[in-house]
């Protein structure tokens, strides 16, 4: 039989309903260029986040490209705004009608951590009495 890969995430992660969009404006600035682009935040871990650009809307990022959140349309979560996170993953494929990345937090202050945390434990919990 062969190996089935293990899930490599530390993290418990939430994934946002498809009735509750939240979108965040990036900024970002590397060797392909710089802007800012808004963005659907799919899911979030306490190490990072899921976002999706509309196809034709995506940023020139790369693999290893930072961004910063610089404004959240959520506000139990407005505590993110000003986090920088680095692009681990893109996910561009004909097939889908955007695109997908997948971020970790980069410099990520122990006091935003530590909200993080909780918003995740509060959603989670709140998500299991419904």
């Amino acid at each position: 039989m062969g190996n089935i890969e293990q899930e490599k995430r530390h993290f418990e992660r939430i994934f946002f309903p498809s009735g509750k969009l939240i979108s965040g404006l990036f900024r970002y600035e590397g060797k392909s260029g710089h802007g800012e682009v808004t963005a659907m935040i799919m899911n979030i871990s306490q190490d990072g986040m899921g976002i999706t650009f509309a196809r034709g809307k995506r940023p020139k990022i790369e693999k290893d490209s930072h961004m910063l959140l610089v404004k959240i349309e959520e506000p139990s979560l407005c505590f993110m705004e000003n986090t920088e996170v680095e692009v681990k993953w893109i996910l561009n494929h004909e097939s889908l009608g955007y695109i997908a990345a997948g971020c970790q937090f980069f410099n990520l202050s122990p006091e935003t951590e530590k909200k993080i945390h909780t918003y995740i434990k509060e959603t989670k919990s709140s998500m299991n009495s419904q």
